[in-house]
């Protein structure tokens, strides 16, 4: 009986250092504690510096299939994001916005903008928006850099 309480005990313990609280950080031997430290990063403030290029293949590639950016084009299966930072949330004219994001009623920046694109469904729940999220604070920070730029024209 001993030695099963020993085992369990060992295994739980090395099941608590290989998995933390972010999927990056599962089985990377040596890297999974600063990647851990990274998946913590709360706010925008903390992330670190977006990139452009990066951001622009993120959107490319997780987000144009619903969303364009371009001043001249409509909205998609979601509302067109061009003039996206200082909006209210379900304000986007000829866009037809759930109840939810209208009644968030929040004003998108840089700090809010982070937050949602962790979970959107999370911060606003009942969202049409069926876009799981990107759980990286690189990635995050670096399609805010490319919506920065590109929708602002």
């Amino acid at each position: 009986f001993f030695c099963l309480v020993i085992f369990v005990c060992v295994c739980a313990l090395r099941l608590a250092l290989w998995v933390g609280p972010c999927s990056a950080s599962r089985g990377v031997r040596g890297r999974r504690f600063e990647q851990r430290a990274s998946c913590v990063m709360s706010t925008f403030q903390e992330a670190p510096p977006g990139d452009l290029k990066a951001g622009e293949k993120i959107f490319k590639t997780k987000c144009s299939q619903c969303h364009a950016v371009e001043k001249s084009a409509g909205h998609k299966q979601g509302p067109n994001l061009n003039g996206l930072f200082g909006r209210q949330s379900g304000t986007a004219a000829g866009y037809s916005y759930s109840a939810a994001n209208k009644n968030k009623a929040v004003v998108w920046g840089e700090d809010t903008l982070y937050d949602y694109l962790l979970n959107p469904k999370k911060y606003i729940p009942g969202t049409k928006m069926v876009f799981p999220g990107l759980k990286k604070p690189q990635e995050r920070a670096d399609l805010i850099a490319y919506l920065k730029e590109s929708s602002s024209s």
